[in-house]
């Protein structure tokens, strides 16, 4: 009953609409990554397994 149900229900577009909002969304990622002021953020972040000063090598470390 459902797989009738299915059958009549027009699909054909439907593989289009996920390409465009994939598109979207992957744009939408890129544009957020790349938007001004945030290479500050990215810039503390990639330096924090670096840091030799942080509270969890002052604690003593997540991974003993």
């Amino acid at each position: 009953m459902i797989k009738e149900a299915l059958a009549r229900i027009p699909l054909q577009h439907m593989s289009i609409v996920g390409l465009i909002l994939f598109i979207l969304l992957f744009a939408g990622a890129v544009l957020w990554v790349n938007r001004k002021g945030s290479d500050k953020v990215y810039k503390h972040l990639e330096e924090m397994p670096l840091d030799l000063d942080s509270d969890a090598t002052a604690r003593g470390g997540v991974n003993e």
